[in-house]
């Protein structure tokens, strides 16, 4: 199982996507983020979601 929580992201919230993939976790994160932190969200380029998603990446969990 995979986890990243939007604490690890550098938000104060307690949401942690959860999945069997890192496509699956970011696919939940994004979603969350998209719905919860529009204000964050709007106006990113696509560098900036990238590198967003690189960052995810990085601090994605393999919890046992």
């Amino acid at each position: 199982m995979k986890t990243l929580s939007c604490q690890d992201m550098g938000m104060s919230d307690n949401f942690v996507a959860k999945g069997a993939t890192e496509e699956e976790v970011m696919d939940k994160m994004m979603m969350h983020a998209k719905e919860m932190h529009k204000d964050m969200m709007e106006g990113k380029s696509d560098e900036e979601m990238m590198e967003m998603k690189k960052m995810m990446k990085e601090k994605m969990k393999d919890e046992m």
